[in-house]
């Protein structure tokens, strides 16, 4: 009985590391294992005539499962709430389209801009930009600007010998 207890607290630590990382319901799971593996602890500690180990392991398997099944209930009240919004995905900055910002590393096409005071990621659209160049947002992906690298001379083509090229800008 020993082992299947062992077996349902192996699963039940899995399953509440897994909820963690995935999300409220394989918390539920976790839950359910951890009760399960309280039942068999219960077994394992009735049984036996010194079953002190089993008893505390009960009493911790006990709260801890308690724990995970109040995360999980909570969770998934959260998630019932928002309903279908909590698959959309969040909407666009408003106003950066459009924006004038500045490179704060080389953008190859991949880096980093400085647009309203803020750095973001970005992609140059037109190709490779150079640290401290002109950028214009247009386009957002996520959390990701699209940038137009508007830098006089450059036109987005890729040239070695621009100054700072992927040297960041200092703030």
């Amino acid at each position: 009985m020993w082992a299947v207890a062992g077996a349902l607290l192996a699963a039940f630590v899995l399953l509440s590391v897994a909820g963690a990382l995935a999300g409220p319901h394989l918390h539920v799971g976790a839950a359910i294992a951890g009760v399960a593996a309280a039942v068999a602890l219960l077994v394992v500690a009735l049984a036996e005539a010194n079953g002190d180990l089993a008893w505390a392991l009960f009493g911790i398997d006990l709260a801890a499962s308690a724990a995970i099944g109040l995360s999980a209930w909570n969770g998934l009240r959260h998630l019932h709430h928002l309903g279908d919004r909590a698959l959309e995905a969040a909407p666009p900055p408003p106003g950066l389209v459009g924006c004038l910002g500045e490179a704060v590393s080389a953008l190859g096409p991949e880096g980093i801009v400085r647009v309203r005071g803020e750095q973001w990621t970005a992609v140059s659209m037109n190709g490779r930009a150079p640290a401290r160049a002109r950028v214009q947002v247009i386009g957002v992906d996520g959390l990701r600007l699209q940038v137009w690298n508007e830098e006089t001379g450059t036109n987005g083509l890729p040239a070695p010998d621009w100054p700072n090229d992927g040297q960041e800008v200092s703030p």
